[in-house]
């Protein structure tokens, strides 16, 4: 299964011939790349706001059409704990993210996602510790772009003075705790709420 989000909505592919969901969205059989185009550019312009489930019995089949109908690219980024067990964030045109930016031309993901983040902080001495996950989303920029995200948990015994990168439109750079999650909920984006619950309880050694 894979799932994509266009703006707040996600289009899920999955092989799942007999899926029932209970809330409300759509559940459409695949048909070919020309379909999947257009349901994404739906969900884009705001005509749709249900989440789109689309089967076929052959996922790897499935996600290959979906990927070829848009340019397709990687980005990385992380986590970061300090010492104390806070976590990093970034306050980004109006919205609380975690820092990330689209990997150079053959950089592997875990150090782009390093570089990406001492960029947009300002923090310095950063180790990988684990991989956290592998998130889809989409966005127009003179035409349909599907990113892909590798977000990994990091850790920082640094205790320098955090520095947005405001070129990037980032107002400000956090330490916040699993206390502050829910607050931070209501102004984010979905694909941020799920890494923060995921991420949130890992305890850094």
């Amino acid at each position: 299964m894979y799932k994509v989000f266009v703006n707040k909505t996600p289009i899920v592919l999955t092989d799942n011939m007999e899926i029932s969901i209970k809330k409300k969205c759509q559940i459409v059989a695949f048909k070919n790349g020309k379909q999947l185009e257009q349901m994404v550019w739906e969900l884009e312009r705001g005509k749709s706001k249900l989440p789109i489930y689309v089967t076929h019995f052959d996922l790897d089949e499935l996600w290959t059409t979906f990927v070829h109908q848009f340019r397709y690219v990687h980005a990385a980024g992380g986590m970061v704990f300090n010492d104390q067990n806070q976590f990093l964030v970034i306050y980004r045109n109006g919205k609380w993210d975690l820092p990330k930016g689209h990997l150079k031309k053959g950089e592997r993901p875990e150090y782009g996602g390093m570089r990406e983040v001492e960029e947009e902080c300002g923090v310095h001495n950063l180790k990988v510790v684990e991989f956290l996950d592998a998130t889809f989303h989409m966005y127009d920029r003179n035409g349909l772009v599907l990113k892909k995200t590798f977000w990994y948990v990091m850790h920082t015994d640094a205790n320098q003075k955090l520095t947005p990168q405001i070129e990037e439109g980032i107002d400000l750079v956090e330490w916040k705790t699993q206390k502050d999650i829910k607050g931070m909920n209501k102004n984010s984006y979905p694909i941020v709420k799920r890494l923060l619950k995921k991420g949130a309880n890992r305890i850094i050694p």
